[in-house]
């Protein structure tokens, strides 16, 4: 398997887009959470799995921003941000040489 070298810079298309979607999914967090019924607990349970869900896709983002510009990404690729803990490469049994 080869890697890429990270390039050192990033488009600005790129880069404006990726930022918009950032602050579009912080956005949304923000105004479901504003918005539920708190004292109906199956609002309260579908409100936190959708934040939890739109977090996971913002932090895959900004790891993938971190990654264009050369930087160090703070979980890794979209496997890392957005499969359940159980099924993500990090945690599955390491093979044996």
């Amino acid at each position: 398997m080869t890697t890429k070298k990270p390039q050192a810079t990033i488009p600005v298309d790129a880069l404006n887009s990726m930022l918009s979607s950032i602050a579009f999914t912080a956005a949304l967090i923000v105004d479901r959470a504003q918005h539920v019924d708190y004292g109906i607990i199956d609002a309260v349970s579908g409100a936190l799995l959708d934040a939890q869900e739109h977090a996971a896709r913002m932090g895959w983002l900004a790891d993938e921003a971190a990654r264009m510009i050369g930087r160090t990404p703070s979980r890794g690729g979209a496997d890392e941000w957005l499969l359940p803990t159980n099924l993500r490469p990090s945690n599955l049994p390491k093979e044996e040489a």
